[in-house]
């Protein structure tokens, strides 16, 4: 996908100008995200009852925190292209109109959950304190002197440790409530575009739903009409049969006087 320079828009190349392959193309990238946030959800969600617990780490809590951060951003990436979908959806068919409704509404959904599980993660982060000391004194069997200068140097070693830690710590702390704020304001906005496009979702049911009962009426009417028409042909043709016979009497009794 390019981008503009002049304009800074993106550029979807040769289906620029097809409002039906942008939107086509749009939907399928965000279904994707979708998908792909519903799984770091589950990374996550797994994540937070091990939380300064014996099973947790600080392999795991970095990698959840990568999650996390990836997560947000393409929270924000795929806020664009549902704005993007809901511009282009307006020059197209009530059908499409229903589709990216329905698409919006499942992403605002996922971004909900999201949001709310980050703010548990975050909360967690402030409590939830990893064990770090994982240094022990194995030269018990040494001297003393020696045994004082490594016992030494350990403590030294794991307060150092303790400090970069918490200062790492503070950091990804700050980064995570960022972007807890960030989704926030993308849940204010993705749910006043979602709600207003709602609206429309509801009149186009409505209008589906009128159209239908219209085809209904239509149906049974012309059912009736039908049913009308051929009892009027059969009593034509009933009253031609009577005509016929007495017809057929009246010649019989000329021919025979």
């Amino acid at each position: 996908m390019d981008t503009n320079l002049n304009t800074g828009k993106k550029s979807y190349g040769a289906i620029d100008e097809d409002p039906v392959a942008i939107k086509n193309k749009l939907m399928d990238d965000i279904s994707r995200n979708i998908n792909t946030l519903i799984e770091s959800l589950g990374v996550i969600k797994r994540y937070i009852p091990k939380m300064g617990t014996k099973n947790d780490s600080t392999i795991q809590r970095n990698n959840v925190q990568n999650v996390e951060s990836s997560s947000t951003k393409m929270v924000s990436e795929t806020h664009k292209k549902v704005q993007e979908l809901l511009r282009v959806i307006k020059k197209l068919d009530k059908l499409s109109q229903l589709q990216a409704g329905k698409l919006s509404e499942k992403f605002r959904e996922v971004v909900t959950e999201y949001n709310s599980l980050q703010k548990e993660f975050s909360m967690k982060m402030k409590y939830a304190s990893i064990d770090i000391k994982q240094f022990e004194d194995s030269n018990s069997t040494t001297g003393d002197n020696e045994e004082s200068t490594v016992s030494q140097m350990i403590v030294q070693h794991n307060l150092e440790l303790e400090r970069d830690v918490a200062i790492d710590r503070q950091i990804k702390m700050q980064q995570i409530e960022d972007d807890v704020m960030d989704v926030n304001q993308i849940m204010k906005e993705l749910n006043a575009m979602v709600n207003q496009q709602g609206e429309s979702i509801v009149s186009i049911s409505d209008a589906i739903d009128r159209t239908g009962d219209n085809v209904q009426t239509g149906a049974d009417e012309l059912f009736v009409a039908y049913q009308r028409q051929r009892k009027k042909r059969l009593r034509k043709l009933i009253c031609s049969g009577v005509i016929l016979v007495i017809l057929v009497i009246i010649v019989v009794c000329m021919i025979q006087s």
